[in-house]
């Protein structure tokens, strides 16, 4: 078995496993040794990090997977869809639309730490996604105002908020998908800012 295939196996076991499992367990779901198994995790672990779970290992109780559901869930869906163990935890796509939204719904400003934060990436690849973010709100009437040692927020007028909210909610799935992207639903900021007959064409 393939190195990386192995590896996904390994995660997909634990993830779906309802407790601890020892090395020798899963040793013998993959017909490998005990010792293959335990080096595996070790290298495993660094990978891990991006996506907000990692691997614990407990004398005499065994190894599982720690982290929130909805993390586990989303790296379990991400390691059976691709043929690669090295997965993004996000595509460049995925952080613009989110930083986007998470601009656009704000009620304060955000900062590139918090952002990187979220995306599990670092503050250098926030600052080239804001780019393109900048140019997004450039065409939608809107700007993006970066402040050191404050972060970025969006400067324009309610009217170009709306039409900006309503296109990217009509460009991006509407609601649905967009609460999957967000991971929460409309909150009161877009309540203000959508226009409600809008609004109620898109849900």
């Amino acid at each position: 078995m393939d190195m990386e295939v192995r590896w996904r196996e390994i995660l997909k076991i634990l993830i779906k496993s309802k407790g601890p499992l020892t090395t020798e367990d899963i040793a013998r779901k993959l017909k490998v040794s005990s010792r293959t198994i335990r080096n595996d995790l070790d290298k495993i672990q660094e990978f891990l990090v991006p996506f907000g779970v990692r691997v614990v290992k407990k004398p005499r109780t065994g190894v599982y997977i720690e982290g929130a559901s909805e993390k586990k869930a989303e790296l379990l869906d991400r390691i059976s869809q691709s043929d690669s163990f090295y997965v993004e935890p996000y595509s460049q796509q995925e952080r613009e639309k989110y930083i986007i939204w998470k601009l656009l719904q704000a009620e304060k400003n955000l900062t590139t730490q918090q952002l990187a934060d979220e995306l599990y990436v670092s503050k250098a690849t926030i600052y080239k996604d804001l780019d393109y973010v900048e140019k997004w709100l450039a065409r939608h009437g809107l700007k993006l105002v970066r402040k050191p040692n404050y972060g970025v927020e969006i400067a324009g007028s309610e009217e170009n908020f709306r039409k900006a909210i309503s296109d990217f909610l009509v460009n991006n799935g509407a609601v649905d998908e967009l609460k999957e992207l967000v991971q929460n639903p409309l909150i009161h900021p877009l309540d203000r800012r959508l226009n409600p007959d809008i609004f109620a064409q898109l849900v």
